[in-house]
């Protein structure tokens, strides 16, 4: 019962979530060593993902993750990339 929400500084789910009108409901996928490079996923998925959008390859670093459940006490869950503040 628990939802996350990130909000990308990727310029293209961006322009997506801008032309829908709407933010975009989707899923993560493992990450490993290849995780930036397009041609990996392409391989990785064929026959599964209707529409792969390539936008080069990745920094490889992942986001940070805040635990907001508890309003008063918000827990980091992962540093990865962003500034804390």
């Amino acid at each position: 019962r628990t939802v996350g929400v990130r909000i990308p500084d990727n310029p293209i789910s961006r322009a997506l979530s801008e032309r829908l009108g709407h933010p975009v409901l989707s899923t993560s996928i493992p990450q490993d060593e290849e995780c930036g490079d397009p041609s990996a996923f392409a391989d990785e998925y064929a026959g599964i993902a209707s529409l792969l959008i390539d936008g080069g390859e990745g920094d490889g670093i992942p986001s940070t993750v805040v635990d907001l459940t508890d309003s008063r006490n918000p827990e980091i869950v992962r540093e990865g990339k962003g500034e804390l503040i």
